[in-house]
């Protein structure tokens, strides 16, 4: 039987599928704030995907016992990567990170400042209080796009996707929270679904989707978005995410939680697409 190489072992502790998002996010942020510079756009990427990268391996760090029980082939309880080897990854990958947020400005840099403290609060001690850590963890990945708002000319124009996309990952964290509630149980995290079921917690899941069609709504009726937006939005993102509510009603099981997950990944690709027509960037 082949040994897993070690680059490999590290590589899926930095959840590849997921830097993708970052890196996208901060670049849709970029967009949409007239970023023409390549020069501060793409320190701003990299700088996102560094971070995201040493966040990800950070919490299977902290995550390692909680793995054993219900994600054993993870790195680090499969035994293809140790404890310390994944501090020291995370740790390398956030200086990394943190160096090339100078190239972004002040703005830039304090952003990924908080982001490091932020995702080392999360994973060591926030991810087990519940709803909390959803909210950081979720407001750090939606941030993304400020972060690209920094390298732009006018970065105020980054919020709206930030704050749609907040509401895209609390959501999905929730619904995570669920898919892990039987380890988290017994390595005491108190998570949402380990608090109060995984009934109620998926009831909420489901009211921040709600909330979420509403929003995004709003820059189009606000004027920010054209009518292309609205018409995408809606058949794009929108009914997929009307689908995604009636299926965590109807208590799906643990292997559906996780396809709607991945539903949900892709839904957020497709709202960033329609960001992007629906703001007017050349090219789109």
């Amino acid at each position: 039987m082949n040994r897993p190489q070690p680059t490999m072992s590290y590589l899926r502790l930095t959840r590849p599928a997921n830097l993708l998002i970052a890196g996208i996010s901060v670049g849709v942020g970029a967009a949409v704030s007239h970023c023409a510079s390549a020069e501060t756009v793409c320190p701003a990427i990299a700088s996102a995907i560094l971070i995201a990268a040493g966040g990800n391996a950070i919490n299977d760090f902290f995550d390692r016992e909680t793995d054993r029980v219900g994600k054993g082939n993870r790195p680090i309880p499969s035994g293809q990567v140790t404890a310390g080897g994944s501090v020291l990854f995370a740790g390398l990958l956030f200086l990394l990170g943190w160096v090339l947020s100078f190239r972004v400005g002040n703005g830039g840099f304090a952003l990924v400042t908080c982001w490091v403290v932020l995702l080392v609060l999360y994973s060591s001690h926030l991810k087990r209080t519940g709803f909390a850590g959803n909210v950081v963890v979720s407001g750090v990945s939606a941030s993304a796009f400020v972060l690209g708002g920094f390298a732009g000319l006018d970065p105020l124009r980054s919020l709206i996707p930030a704050v749609l996309a907040f509401l895209f990952h609390l959501g999905r964290e929730i619904i995570k929270d669920v898919q892990d509630e039987r380890g988290d149980a017994k390595a005491g995290v108190r998570s949402l679904a380990v608090q109060l079921g995984s009934e109620k917690a998926l009831a909420i899941a489901a009211v921040v989707f709600g909330v979420l069609v509403g929003a995004t709504l709003l820059p189009f009726a606000l004027g920010y978005y054209n009518a292309i937006y609205l018409v995408m939005v809606i058949i794009g993102v929108d009914l997929p995410l009307v689908y995604v509510m009636i299926a965590i009603l109807s208590g799906p099981s643990e292997r559906r939680l996780g396809m709607l997950s991945g539903l949900l990944k892709i839904d957020m690709l497709v709202g960033i697409v329609c960001i992007l027509i629906g703001s007017g960037i050349p090219g789109t």
